[in-house]
């Protein structure tokens, strides 16, 4: 099976809407700015059209908190250490 020019095009033009769907929802869904700011880089999104999503992307996983890793000294609470240096319940 062979792609014409047409055909290939409109893979194209459909993987690129697609991203930029993705790009837009992950927009709205940050809360990491305001209406004004989701609003403007929206357009930019469709305005540029692949350009604009991959820069919106590209500050929206700038901006989100890593995951820190977790404290490997944290003790629950209501649990002490022992004098072995394990936890136990009191």
């Amino acid at each position: 099976m062979s792609l014409s020019s047409p055909q290939i095009f409109i893979v194209i033009a459909i993987g690129a809407a697609s991203y930029q769907a993705f790009v837009t929802m992950r927009l709205f869904r940050f809360d990491g700015y305001s209406a004004g700011q989701k609003l403007a880089q929206s357009f930019l999104i469709w305005l540029l059209p692949v350009l604009g999503a991959w820069i919106v992307h590209f500050v929206i996983r700038a901006t989100e908190k890593p995951l820190s890793a977790p404290d490997r000294n944290f003790i629950p609470q209501g649990h002490y250490l022992n004098s072995w240096g394990s936890i136990k319940r009191p």
